[in-house]
């Protein structure tokens, strides 16, 4: 394993930790960040961005690029959730479905349209990016 690639891994992980508390975007003339609106899915998330230095200094490289992965699919959730909406027709099941499906658009929403994002916000993508690229090159060496 090269240095660099493991510095960009560890690095990268912290600064994405980090940028997952900071501001995000503002909504309602209020600061929010991923952690304020992931729901369960942000604590796999953190779980896979830390799992990469921890696979580092296991020197399990080969299964590295598992880290990244499912931390993108963890991030990307509330999008995936909103593509796939199942129908119930049951009354309580049609309230939760709403209530939660305006949550998941607006998660949804503030992910995808990077224009509205914070300086946190950006923080947030360019660690997890740079994340991303550690361990894709880790997992090469």
């Amino acid at each position: 394993m090269h240095n660099n690639n493991a510095m960009l891994v560890f690095i990268g992980a912290a600064l994405t930790i980090i940028g997952a508390f900071l501001p995000l975007a503002s909504f309602m003339a209020s600061d929010i960040s991923y952690y304020d609106i992931g729901g369960n899915e942000k604590y796999i998330f953190m779980l896979a961005v830390i799992a990469g230095p921890i696979m580092l200094f296991l020197n399990k490289q080969k299964f590295i690029m598992a880290a990244p992965v499912v931390a993108w699919l963890a991030l990307l959730y509330p999008v995936f959730k909103g593509w796939f909406k199942v129908k119930n027709d049951d009354f309580l099941s049609q309230v939760s479905s709403e209530i939660s499906g305006a949550l998941t658009d607006v998660t949804g929403d503030i992910l995808t349209n990077v224009e509205d994002y914070n300086w946190g916000g950006f923080v947030f993508l360019i660690a997890l990016i740079a994340y991303t690229v550690g361990c894709v090159m880790a997992r090469k060496n």
